[in-house]
């Protein structure tokens, strides 16, 4: 798994057990690890939808014979065999209403070289069924934390779920670590380490109201935010203000606990189950513990944390691989639930 915020890939194994007559499925972590991006952290940071063909297909082949390496390098660590991969890939761009959904990584690659099956490529299907084909966490939030009210992923993006009257909802509900780490990066970090550079900021009133107004909060769900989007569109909103970076950074992680407030408000949510990387940005949890005000705002394990997206990857693939559905219409706003993913052999 890897993501907007370019911090690396995240592998792991996962050993999963299906017991039919209970329906209970167990997912348990084997192993973990996160590998820098090094040199194709430029690379990535380069392609978007703007990008050349033949440039973008290059770089899919580096990027995708270099997982395969990586993969192979840990399966040899771990000295463990696996039934088969799933990858995600890196979206370079994502706009379901004109069908179009792209993310590097090929999977007849990466299969032919790590010898084994690999699945990639969930999205597409679904945004065919006139899905949005995102998100997908909220299946695995469904599958493992169903005693929360609402769970929470704090990564480049914010996204939600939630359970209402036997159905799962999720969607993206405004951007996240993607916009502090574009601002981190112009004091030379990569992202705001423990919020030193958020901290030393205040309140700009007139950022904060538009933001916590904005019209991304007014969209119709389900809704997919694309990442092109934040980077051309929305950041720039926030760069028009005169305050400092870092007045914009403490400005914006206020704005943040305050919507993900008022959607636990709206929905009636006591208990919140919050992972991604914004959980190691203490300001942000902080707002969001005050802010929720007697709502409990729960953290969950490391593991859990770190690897959570690689745990929602682990049980896409089975489920595609026992031929289940895996991609909620409920979520995405498809026809029907569908089953997502190609598989490579």
């Amino acid at each position: 798994m890897s993501g907007s915020s370019l911090d690396g890939i995240d592998i792991a194994a996962y050993d999963i057990d299906y017991n039919p007559s209970s329906e209970e499925l167990d997912i348990t972590l084997l192993h973990g690890i996160t590998v820098p991006l090094n040199h194709i952290k430029s690379l990535l940071s380069r392609v978007n939808e703007g990008s050349a063909l033949k440039e973008t297909l290059l770089l899919e082949y580096e990027y995708s014979t270099w997982i395969a390496k990586q993969v192979i390098a840990v399966m040899e660590d771990w000295k463990i065999k696996v039934d088969y991969l799933s990858v995600h890939g890196h979206t370079v761009t994502h706009v379901p209403d004109r069908s179009i959904s792209y993310q590097l990584g090929h999977g007849g690659t990466i299969a032919a070289l790590t010898k084994i099956p690999t699945v990639t490529d969930f999205r597409r299907g679904d945004i065919a069924l006139g899905g949005m084909g995102t998100p997908l966490t909220p299946l695995l939030d469904q599958v493992s934390y169903a005693e929360y009210d609402m769970v929470i992923n704090l990564g480049g993006i914010c996204n939600v779920s939630y359970q209402y009257q036997d159905k799962r909802y999720g969607y993206d509900l405004f951007p996240c670590n993607q916009v502090l780490n574009h601002f981190a990066r112009k004091f030379g970090k990569d992202y705001d380490r423990d919020a030193l550079l958020s901290l030393q900021g205040k309140i700009d009133e007139d950022l904060y109201e538009s933001l916590i107004t904005h019209r991304l909060l007014t969209v119709h769900k389900p809704q997919a935010i694309d990442n092109n989007w934040i980077k051309h569109k929305f950041i720039p909103e926030i760069e028009y203000y005169n305050s400092s970076d870092k007045d914009k950074m403490y400005t914006f992680v206020v704005a943040l606990a305050n919507v993900i407030s008022q959607q636990a408000s709206k929905i009636g949510a006591t208990s919140l189950l919050a992972t991604g990387g914004g959980i190691h940005h203490p300001f942000l949890v902080s707002q969001l513990t005050y802010q929720l005000g007697e709502s409990k705002l729960i953290i969950p394990n490391v593991e859990d944390i770190n690897f959570k997206e690689c745990k929602l990857m682990a049980l896409l693939a089975y489920l595609r691989v026992t031929h289940q559905p895996n991609i909620l219409a409920s979520v995405t706003g498809a026809s029907q639930n569908s089953s997502g993913g190609a598989v490579h052999i």
